[in-house]
């Protein structure tokens, strides 16, 4: 080579892969300064090099946009979700790969909360609401005027508005007492007069009277039985040298 510029971008360029130009703006990094100033060209417009920098709360990295550092936060200190299946324990990235998996390995099994116009099943009662904000909305323009709830038809939303005018015509055959719906009277009698407990968890076996209860052990038992899994897991353990 004539020129150590040149000998020094060979040995990045075909030996060691080094990319000592990084871009302040979006922090690529590139192999010469050639290369680099294509990026800025390509990507980024003068007024970029203008804007303030903010600098990470957390570790106080600082970056040259807002975007970015929302970017860095998301990717380096926010704890990632992880979406468990309730029926193996197996555990994924996305709601989506969940949904999937449970369509093709546990087609069988249903889910607590079922969309009433389409059969799509979900774990919370959430998210059903949001699908069915989003998925039928002209089935869905009911609107309870006390609390903003979306119902599909005019018997539905009649019976959720007893609970705000607090109209209790179901009555305990046991005390007397009175409740607005079936399911809250059905969960009554269970805990104070029967001790019924239809419902049993399907990871630990653990039986519950109340429905709301029973469905809140089975997620938070799931969420502890695929952490323990998740540690057990040899393929996870690092191994020594």
């Amino acid at each position: 080579f004539s020129h150590s510029a040149g000998l020094k971008n060979h040995i990045r360029n075909v030996h060691t892969l080094e990319k000592p130009y990084r871009c302040e703006l979006c922090g690529d990094c590139f192999r010469n300064g050639s290369l680099l100033n294509k990026h800025r060209g390509a990507f980024h417009s003068p007024s970029d090099a203008i804007l303030e920098k903010v600098s990470c709360p957390i570790c106080l990295e600082v970056f040259p946009t807002r975007s970015l550092l929302q970017q860095h936060v998301r990717s380096v200190h926010e704890e990632r979700q992880e979406f468990g299946c309730l029926e193996c324990g197996e555990v994924f990235n996305s709601f989506a790969e969940l949904k999937d998996h449970r369509a093709y390995q546990h087609p069988e099994v249903g889910l607590p909360f079922p969309c009433e116009t389409c059969g799509e099943q979900y774990e919370q009662k959430v998210q059903l609401t949001k699908h069915c904000r989003n998925a039928h909305p002209e089935q869905n323009r009911l609107v309870c005027a006390e609390c903003g709830k979306l119902f599909s038809s005019a018997s539905t939303l009649r019976q959720h508005r007893e609970i705000h005018r607090d109209v209790r015509k179901f009555r305990c055959t046991y005390c007397e007492q009175t409740f607005a719906q079936r399911t809250p009277l059905k969960n009554h009698i269970r805990n104070k007069h029967t001790g019924e407990k239809p419902f049993s968890c399907e990871t630990c076996g653990k039986p519950f009277s109340d429905s709301s209860v029973y469905y809140r052990h089975r997620i938070k038992c799931f969420r502890e039985l695929a952490a323990k899994n998740k540690s057990e897991d040899p393929s996870l353990v690092k191994q020594e040298c």
